[in-house]
């Protein structure tokens, strides 16, 4: 069995010293020591597992049938409670800045020297290791990068002693500069094999006699700038006869025991987890039993340049994965801006508390209850709760993914458990299957109604919305982008979400004909009000929530072709939309548009956009909302349009055979759908054909969704509840339930050092997260829903045309939303009644004082969006300036 924590190797090393026998017992000494540990530097110089892909979520024993490149390449290594960033060039260049690294001792730190040179380049290194003599000192430039290595096995050569000698120094004289650091980045020492090898008994002696001057010569000001490797443990049975006589366990154990105990007394700085990264590991040495493999050697590299360079505050940058050790330091503008945060969302509680308690002391509950009333929304959020709510959850966002409190752990690609939260949530949504009805109905009612309902009624709608993002949020936490298939059905999904986009924003024009600016404010600020906040406080990009922007660039679309030459005549709609097509396609398929965008948002506003990850997102999606328009127009002449052309009354006539034909066509379209990607063996081959053949599996599921009336009259509330909140979660998951900026998982860490803890301990703590990150989005979208309204002002007045029209629905759809399910049916809908659309009202003409008012409205309203678009201007201004002179 693997053992868990450093305090149990360092007692199988007492056990071994003592009587050479395996591992008897366990110590939790090392958990007790975590709290002690906020930024997990010891645990990531003491503590790890390795994670295996396309498995089990922890792993406890390698499968020997592979081959040792197979496994420790696709395997991660997972310290207790943060993760491991894989160092690269670019990055350790910024982290050295010209500095030496230096590797003193045997081959197994020579090594490690080779594994961070290979990181700055591959092929150079390898050139280097076959030209020059393993038993010399050796030397890898590149740049201004120096890595130096000292062949010294004894640890007990004067340039070993010079260096630490110097290093102190060298310290004393950066404090003093202030901008100059130290000319040494890291020292790392190792040894003890040749000791065991050459001197046989004699051998633990010298060891502890080299071991004393070394730590003689470590002050405290540079002590962090020396780490020290523990003697390897090699696999006896690779072991040569003559090698396996001198290097026996018992002799290495007592090494590794005199080592434990000097750091324990002393301080110095072991790196444990080397030894636990090859404890009862053949696959992970070479075959000579000594020496590591490449990949194991790669993975201690990382150890050491974590520890060096993660404390660094210039290299915390958009994306923080790295977790280990890091220390993060708000620039003055960030935490100016979390000061003022707190401040708004203390005052609300605080306003909230006065109301509360001035409702139940002061004042009559009649008087109270008009007051509060009159301030709800009805969403039955008040505007200083929503303030409170969106501050809350910004902060929180701030403390589980930029603090150090919560565990993060390293993705990997789950497939087992991605079909097992597919199972859960499905079973969830089946049971929670109920009759679809308008609010306020009883059970009863809404059983027996006689009413049936149409196709893509609101319920239906929502319910599609949240499985659609049941199945996303398993995809994002279980890391299966790297298997196709499942890539695949995603790319469908979000093309799904955007069909939806297309369908219900040109239902809404077709039926209220609201082309007025106070609709696309309200659209685009709920839209995007989360993803516009959470880049001044999280210190990421507004392009990393991409899909507010995506859905906010489809609404634009259909906005600007419904209201280009406003008709509802088929033919000319689809026509409209067919050149609206072909136009965006030609703008967005030419790079120098996209980049000019780009280029443009940067220059006038400060906001950084990907120009390739924009063409990205675009592209595989753009005709999708085009799909949906045409739909949306088919479906408003067929059920909702008392005006009907030929092709539509012979529609109407023939409606059952025709559904029939529907079913059957979406019945062979699935299948051969999914045949037909199979012979895609890439994501660019199939990213290529997405956008052409998206439409299909989606239209088809629809028809197959709506095919009889009792499948219409039936939805999931579970699934619905979630697809109303799709867009908060699609943005908060980044945050809140992933971890990292999505390079992780997050974790409360409170089983992660149960010893023996088993499924139940996992599934507890997944659950506790989930639940308060769906609690949390549901909050946040009420919140924002009711912010939109005090931001933008009360909505102009639009008439109605009488009790048959359906009534004005004040609050926004929700994310990709359609039109209430209370539209009616057209054998339902009074002949007389006229759309409020229409030049005249029952005989009348909009009032003038409704114009008037409209007119007011509008001018408050520019001078509102320019109040926000300017204060936006200014912080990103700001938040340039403080980011670069922080680093």
């Amino acid at each position: 069995m693997f053992p868990r924590g450093i305090s149990e190797i360092r007692n199988y090393w007492q056990v071994e010293a003592n009587s050479n026998e395996t591992l008897r017992s366990r110590s939790n000494c090392y958990a007790q020591d975590i709290p002690k540990d906020p930024y997990k530097c010891v645990s990531l110089r003491n503590s790890g597992k390795w994670l295996k892909q396309h498995s089990d979520f922890y792993e406890s024993d390698l499968p020997q049938r592979y081959n040792a490149t197979e496994v420790f390449k696709s395997w991660v290594w997972q310290p207790d409670g943060c993760m491991l960033h894989e160092y690269r060039a670019k990055e350790i260049e910024n982290c050295l800045q010209c500095r030496r690294m230096l590797f003193i001792g045997d081959s197994a730190v020579r090594q490690l020297f080779w594994a961070v040179a290979r990181k700055l380049d591959q092929e150079k290194a390898e050139q280097y290791i076959q030209q020059t003599d393993r038993h010399q000192n050796q030397r890898f430039n590149q740049g201004c990068m120096d890595l130096e290595y000292i062949w010294d096995p004894y640890l007990n050569g004067s340039l070993l002693h010079h260096e630490l000698d110097r290093l102190p120094k060298l310290h004393s004289s950066a404090a003093k500069n202030g901008s100059h650091p130290p000319e040494i980045a890291v020292i790392i020492i190792g040894g003890g094999l040749w000791h065991v090898r050459n001197l046989s008994d004699r051998g633990l002696e010298a060891f502890k006699t080299s071991l004393n001057a070394i730590i003689n010569l470590i002050s405290v000001p540079s002590s962090d700038s020396v780490l020290v490797a523990p003697v390897p443990v090699p696999i006896q049975q690779k072991l040569s006869p003559s090698r396996a006589l001198t290097l026996t366990p018992r002799r290495i154990a007592l090494m590794n025991q005199y080592l434990s105990n000097t750091s324990t007394a002393t301080g110095i700085n072991v790196l444990w987890s080397f030894t636990k990264m090859t404890w009862h590991r053949p696959l992970a040495y070479e075959e000579n039993g000594i020496h590591v493999i490449h990949s194991v050697a790669a993975k201690q590299a990382d150890v050491v340049l974590n520890l060096r360079c993660n404390p660094e505050p210039r290299l915390q940058r958009y994306p923080f994965d790295k977790t280990c050790c890091a220390r993060l330091i708000p620039s003055a503008f960030r935490a100016l801006l979390l000061s003022i945060v707190s401040l708004v969302g203390f005052i609300s509680v605080a306003f909230l508390v006065f109301g509360t308690l001035r409702e139940r002391f002061v004042f009559s509950f009649q008087t109270n209850r008009q007051g509060l009333n009159a301030q709800k929304i009805r969403n039955g959020v008040t505007p200083t709760f929503a303030l409170a709510i969106l501050a809350a959850a910004v902060l929180y966002c701030f403390i589980a993914d930029r603090l150090p409190g919560y565990d993060k752990v390293s993705k990997t690609s789950q497939p087992k458990y991605f079909v097992w939260m597919l199972g859960t949530v499905s079973i969830i949504g089946l049971i929670s299957i109920r009759r679809s009805g308008p609010k306020g109905l009883g059970t009863s009612e809404k059983l027996f109604r006689p009413t049936p309902l149409n196709l893509l009624n609101r319920e239906q709608t929502d319910e599609l919305k949240g499985w659609m993002q049941a199945v996303i949020l398993a995809y994002h936490y279980t890391g299966m982008s790297q298997t196709l298939w499942v890539y695949r059905i995603i790319r469908v999904l979000i093309a799904a979400y955007l069909f939806l986009t297309g369908f219900g924003h040109t239902m809404y024009f077709l039926e209220r004909r609201d082309f007025s600016l106070y609709r696309v404010a309200s659209v685009l600020v709920r839209l995007n009000m989360l993803s516009c906040v959470l880049p001044y406080v999280m210190q990421t990009s507004y392009d990393f929530y991409y899909f507010s922007g995506l859905s906010s660039l489809c609404f634009l679309m259909t906005y600007a072709t419904v209201r280009t030459y406003f008709t509802y005549d088929v033919n000319h709609f689809v026509l409209k939309a067919f050149i609206s097509a072909l136009i965006t396609s030609k703008l967005i398929f030419i790079p120098p548009v996209i980049r000019l965008v780009a280029k443009s948002l940067a220059q006038t506003f400060n906001i950084e956009l990907s120009s390739h990850e924009l063409l990205f997102r675009v592209t595989l999606d753009c005709y999708i909302v085009y799909v949906g328009m045409i739909f949306a127009m088919l479906y408003y002449k067929i059920y909702h349009s008392q005006h009907s052309g030929r092709f539509i009354t012979l529609f109407r006539r023939f409606a059952p055979v025709i559904q029939l034909l529907a079913v059957l066509l979406a019945l062979a379209i699935l299948p051969a759908y999914f045949y037909f990607i199979r012979r895609f063996q890439y994501k660019f081959a199939y990213n290529a054909w997405h956008p052409i053949i998206s439409p299909l599996p989606v239209l088809a599921y629809l028809v197959l969704r709506n095919a009889t009336q009792t499948l219409r009259n039936y939805h999931s509330t579970a699934f619905a509840w979630l697809g109303r909140i799709s867009l908060e979660t699609f943005i908060l998951q980044y945050h809140i339930w992933l971890a990292a900026d999505t390079r992780g998982l997050l974790s409360l860490g409170l089983w992660n050092r149960i010893p023996n803890q088993g499924t139940i301990e996992r599934i507890a703590e997944f659950t506790i997260i989930t639940t308060i990150f769906l609690y949390t989005s549901w909050q946040v979208s009420r919140a924002t829903s009711t912010l939109t309204r005090v931001i933008l002002g009360p909505p102009p007045p639009i008439p109605t045309a009488g009790a048959n029209y359906p009534r004005q629905n004040s609050d926004l759809p929700e994310h990709h939303s359609v039109l209430n399910s209370e539209l009616k049916h057209p054998q339902q809908q009074s002949r007389q009644a006229r759309p409020w659309w229409s030049p005249k009202f029952n005989g009348t003409t909009l009032p003038a004082v409704a114009e008037h008012q409209a007119t007011t409205n509008k001018s408050t309203l520019l001078k509102r969006l320019g109040i926000i678009l300017g204060v936006m201007w200014v912080l990103n201004w700001v938040r340039d300036a403080s980011s670069l002179s922080s680093h």
